[in-house]
């Protein structure tokens, strides 16, 4: 009985699991030229989400707090010609 409640619940999620992922895979809305519609929020795919421009390294907001660990590290950024 033991083995079977495990498998029992086993079986109820993976099918909790499979609903969500199919619930994912609808189409992209579309524009009215019938292209996909990308506006919206996007995420950065590097670390330079945010501090893209040069800058030198400071200290972070609590020091005498948390030291090193707040700290804001220098960047050459990322920003071609500087802004």
């Amino acid at each position: 009985m033991k083995y079977f409640k495990q498998k029992l619940m086993g079986v109820l999620m993976v099918s909790l699991f499979a609903a969500n992922a199919t619930a994912q895979l609808d189409e992209f809305p579309r524009t009215p030229s019938g292209k996909p519609d990308f506006s919206g929020i996007w995420q950065a795919m590097t670390k330079a989400h945010y501090d893209v421009e040069p800058h030198a390294a400071a200290y972070g907001p609590h020091p005498d707090k948390m030291g090193a660990l707040s700290a804001i590290p220098g960047s050459q950024g990322i920003v071609e010609g500087g802004s």
